[in-house]
């Protein structure tokens, strides 16, 4: 007679299987997203003058969070119902969300470009920021934000099937590939770059990307697929509070960067926004992390395995938190030189700015993923409500900084306001979901031994 443990022994290793492999093929794509993202900025803080790159680092962030409006919530609802549908063996289901999920990505992203387009930008270009030359690539952008919708939709349905290398290629390594990429060739030719090409090679590198993506997705449809009764409406359940609380994580990203072109100038803004850039390099495990984790959040939840479900996210925040804890060490102590090299010599005086914003990242690292945990789990209310007071401590204290500090100041502002929002939404995961999401602070061995217990069934 077959035991228990036996029989939950295949499904185990086939999660400890998917979880490795989607981390080794994560990790490599989100390298060649990381080191095209670093050309990217390596050759523009040579070709732009600061001002004008602080007006290009301005537009991509307008991009990021009008992208998150555009896809009114699908870059969750897709993945939980197609990882769903999978793990009941619903596959010819799971097949069936594709198309609504991508029509609906075409509509969300076209009305906030359009928005953007006739409202929206002239507004913020105006009277916010008072820049002329944001306002002079309105269209640039506005393009780039439904280019940059898709993309991102794409890579979740990727996501949901499972395909992590896919998800992370399409969702942004092959554009930072190609633009960094096309940025060099000029830079080695001698062909002068503006703001008005680097903003223009942006949008042709992600339409590019989502063209390619839709070929790969292509198989995907397959002739067996049934279409979900109301797929529409199930896509869009709960779109109002995902969509608010997603635009409102990445506004709260972006929102220190608004303040400084706001309150500031756009030197500023180049020096600030080029420090924050390299900190993503911290964030490259913790990425990786949030790629592979949210499809096993939602299937273990749907079983209602708390105590697994804690055990594996918080095994995977140790695994990925650990080496992110390492290059934090690493900005700290050289932060100066680091940025000397990654951006010439006159960006080494945003030195302070990298090393309160590390601060930053350690509380985020140390959160583990809280934030997945809520919204995998149907917690968006609560997710928003928190992302909300998130948002308003980092528009506060960003904005004194500001005024009393300057630069500096924003990034002892964001500093502290972070320390308020990771607390808060570990706490809600805490309380909410029943599970804890932090490291754990033993080590690697312990941490190693805790994802396999979370993975076993």
């Amino acid at each position: 007679m077959t035991s228990k443990h036996d029989a939950a022994a295949p499904r185990s290793r086939s999660l400890v299987q998917r979880l490795l492999r989607g981390g080794a093929v994560s990790l490599v794509a989100r390298v060649v997203a990381v080191v095209g993202g670093l050309g990217i900025q390596m050759v523009l803080a040579r070709a732009l003058q600061p001002s004008d790159l602080g007006v290009y680092l301005l537009a991509q962030s307008i991009v990021v969070a009008g992208a998150r409006f555009g896809q009114l919530g699908l870059h969750r609802t897709a993945v939980r119902s197609i990882a769903s549908s999978v793990a009941a063996g619903l596959a010819n289901q799971a097949r069936g969300v594709i198309l609504p999920t991508l029509h609906l990505a075409l509509l969300g992203g076209a009305t906030v470009a359009v928005l953007y387009f006739i409202l929206l930008g002239p507004l913020l270009t105006t009277y916010a920021f008072e820049s002329p030359a944001l306002f002079g690539i309105l269209t640039a952008t506005s393009i780039w934000i439904l280019a940059m919708t898709l993309q991102n939709v794409a890579a979740e349905v990727f996501r949901g099937f499972h395909a992590i290398g896919r998800a992370v290629a399409f969702g942004g390594a092959l554009t930072n590939a190609l633009l960094a990429g096309g940025l060099t060739a000029l830079w080695f030719g001698k062909v002068e770059i503006d703001l008005q090409l680097a903003c223009w090679l942006a949008v042709l590198a992600l339409g590019t990307n989502v063209v390619a993506a839709l070929i790969f997705l292509s198989p995907y449809l397959g002739t067996d697929r049934v279409k979900p009764e109301r797929g529409y409406s199930m896509l869009l359940r709960g779109a109002v509070s995902l969509t608010l609380a997603s635009a409102l994580v990445a506004i709260t990203d972006q929102l220190d960067l608004w303040i400084v072109g706001a309150i500031l100038d756009e030197d500023s803004v180049a020096l600030f926004g080029s420090a924050k850039r390299l900190i993503r390099i911290v964030s490259l495990p913790l990425v990786i992390m949030n790629l592979v984790v949210p499809p096993l959040i939602a299937e273990l939840d749907t079983v209602g395995d708390t105590a697994r479900l804690e055990r594996a996210v918080r095994g995977a925040a140790s695994l990925a938190g650990l080496p992110a804890l390492g290059v934090l060490g690493v900005l700290l102590f050289a932060r100066v030189e680091i940025l000397e090299f990654f951006y010439g010599e006159w960006y080494g005086a945003g030195g302070v700015i990298l090393a309160l914003l590390t601060f930053e990242r350690i509380a985020f690292v140390w959160s583990g993923p809280c934030g997945l945990a809520l919204m995998m789990t149907g917690h968006e209310r609560v997710m928003l409500g928190v992302t909300s007071i998130g948002a308003i401590a980092t528009a506060a204290f960003a904005a004194i900084g500001a005024n009393m500090g300057g630069a500096e100041g924003t990034a002892l502002g964001v500093a502290m306001a972070g320390l308020i929002r990771h607390g808060l939404m570990w706490f809600a995961a805490r309380r909410n979901c029943g599970v804890r999401t932090d490291m754990i602070l033993l080590g690697l061995p312990a941490a190693i031994a805790a994802a396999r217990r979370g993975l076993r069934s």
